[in-house]
């Protein structure tokens, strides 16, 4: 495939587009703008002061902070130094930050908002430089607006080869110590040009970035389209407590999510009207367009035309209620691995709701005779970073990828994602189990918000379960409901499939407390860990069990 380099897109723009807005980015409740003029500006600043450090070309440069503006000009500087951004998730721990930056022999760090900013103190070293960025809340050594304040200078710009690697991008470690994926030109271009041509992006399209970009997801679908696109701009969301008047502000025309927010989001619509309310609307023909104006406005969606959602599997429940509002979300998959890329059901099809839809980049997909899911083309990535043995273990002899998916295609050609190969697990009866889709039968219900099903060497497998917000308060009707509903699941699975019981979670799974990933996946590892250790004879229990009552 023929495309234009990131880095010759980026200078592109800077001579093409020097009055047009890229980013909007909110300061103290305060919309501050920047056009690619002054993204230029900061970008050689950027670059002039790095090398004045002493950095130098192939030189790991870490980014650790919330998403802003300034989180994606210092990618580019970055970029156009012919250095190595290294993006690091805010949420990270000091353990995971040591071995990122350790790993990577970084040589200068920026630091922008964190929820825990004594995290950087303890796991930055005192020799590594830092940079400050604005709205950031920790201690360096240096402040990037007063590096952006001075004079404009002459900047020699790097101009990479297509194999040249650009970034290095951290795996959200649910399975372990994160892998470094170390990330091409080439592959990085390949990826953006399907997505704009994928989605038509067109001139006006605005974006809102507000999940981790140092997620491949986001460096996409954000910075990505931004940077591939004419006339596009990204907003930003300020804090966790002005998401929903940012939202409404940046009015995106192209929103992606993860499914634990589409949950929420459903969730807070049945909040203000019940969802037995709104059925009864919708079926009213002036009312229902009504509704569905509404909801779209107080969501920030009157404008969106393309919803998105990845990262983790979603229940075609909350697929099908958004679909009765209008508001038809496609289902993506990627990994890191393909710099995103992979397959999504759009144009948003209804009869293809519970699949990923079908390939959109130039890269080629096929299931192997174990039902892998397995890719091959440009935007797949050439090894991690030092780390020659799980290079050679991905990849088939004859050069596909192996993505560790379990796959399957139905009738219409598109691929449905099962589950992963490395979470199946055996009973003790020796029959395989795959954890996902009971665990997406379980969190369809109203009741269950996270679900994780285990029970490798039990004679059957059994869930744990956190309950959602809208489960009844009262333990008797909670254990009454969830009776109910496993025997429902259960009524679907094949007999060495049944859920012996349920494990009602005393606490719930979070980022911080190391039960879900940077992008709300389960850590299925230390799930099991934490709960076969508390509650051990798993074996001997059945119906629904309070986590606080099986010590």
């Amino acid at each position: 495939m023929n495309c234009i380099l990131p880095s010759e897109k980026l200078l592109e723009n800077f001579l093409t587009y020097p009055d047009m807005v890229a980013f909007h980015q909110p300061e103290n409740r305060i919309w501050k703008t920047y056009t690619w003029s002054e993204v230029q500006h900061a970008v050689n600043q950027i670059i002039v002061h790095l090398r004045r450090l002493g950095l130098q070309k192939g030189d790991c440069v870490a980014i650790y902070s919330k998403n802003t503006a300034e989180w994606i000009i210092t990618d580019w500087a970055i970029m156009l130094a012919g250095m190595i951004s290294v993006p690091v998730y805010p949420t990270a721990n000091v353990d995971t930050v040591k071995y990122i930056l350790d790993r990577t022999k970084t040589k200068a760090i920026f630091i922008g908002k964190l929820d825990a900013p004594e995290v950087a103190e303890k796991a930055i070293g005192r020799d590594t430089p830092s940079i400050a960025l604005p709205a950031g809340n920790s201690a360096a050594t240096y402040d990037w607006s007063d590096w952006i304040s001075q004079p404009e200078q002459f900047v020699d710009y790097h101009h990479p080869g297509r194999n040249e690697v650009m970034s290095i991008m951290y795996t959200s470690g649910s399975t372990g110590n994160p892998k470094g994926v170390e990330l091409t030109q080439l592959a990085y271009a390949t990826a953006c040009t399907d997505s704009c041509n994928m989605l038509n992006v067109r001139e006006g399209d605005r974006l809102f970035s507000y999940l981790p970009l140092a997620h491949i997801a986001e460096r996409v679908v954000t910075e990505g389209l931004l940077l591939y696109s004419k006339g596009v701009s990204a907003y930003f969301s300020e804090s966790l407590e002005t998401f929903t008047p940012d939202l409404q502000y940046a009015k995106p025309t192209i929103f992606f999510s993860v499914p634990r927010l589409w949950d929420k989001f459903l969730s807070n619509v049945y909040q203000v009207l019940p969802q037995r309310k709104i059925n009864i609307l919708l079926t009213l023909p002036l009312i229902s367009r009504a509704i569905k104006r509404k909801i779209k406005r107080k969501l920030g969606f009157e404008h969106t035309r393309a919803w998105i959602t990845a990262a983790a599997p979603i229940s075609e429940t909350t697929l099908h209620a958004f679909a009765k509002l209008g508001i038809n979300i496609s289902e993506a998959w990627g990994m890191t691995e393909t710099t995103g890329g992979g397959c999504i059901n759009y144009p948003f099809r209804t009869e293809l709701i519970g699949t990923i839809g079908f390939p959109y980049t130039h890269a080629a997909v096929r299931l192997s005779e174990e039902g892998e899911l397995q890719v091959k083309g440009e935007n797949v990535y050439r090894q991690y970073h030092l780390n020659p043995e799980a290079t050679a273990k991905s990849f088939t002899e004859d050069g596909w990828f192996r993505t560790g998916d379990r796959g399957m295609m139905n009738k219409n050609g598109a691929f449905k994602i099962v589950g992963r190969l490395k979470e199946e697990f055996k009973t003790s009866s020796g029959k395989y189990i795959i954890p996902v889709p009971i665990e997406t039968k379980l969190t369809q219900s109203s009741l269950v918000e996270m679900a994780c099903v285990t029970g490798s060497h039990c004679a059957h497998p059994y869930a744990i379960i956190v309950l959602a917000e809208s489960a009844p308060t009262n333990k008797k009707d909670i254990e009454s409901a969830l009776l109910q509903l496993l025997s429902s699941v259960n009524n679907t699975l094949e007999s060495h499939q049944k859920l012996s019981h349920m494990l009602i979670a005393a606490t719930p799974w979070t980022i911080d407390n190391n039960l879900l990933t940077p992008t709300m996946k389960i850590k299925r590892y230390q799930l099991e860990k934490r709960y076969q250790t508390k509650h051990s004879d798993q074996s001997k229990l059945s119906g629904v069990v309070w986590e606080s009552n099986s010590n």
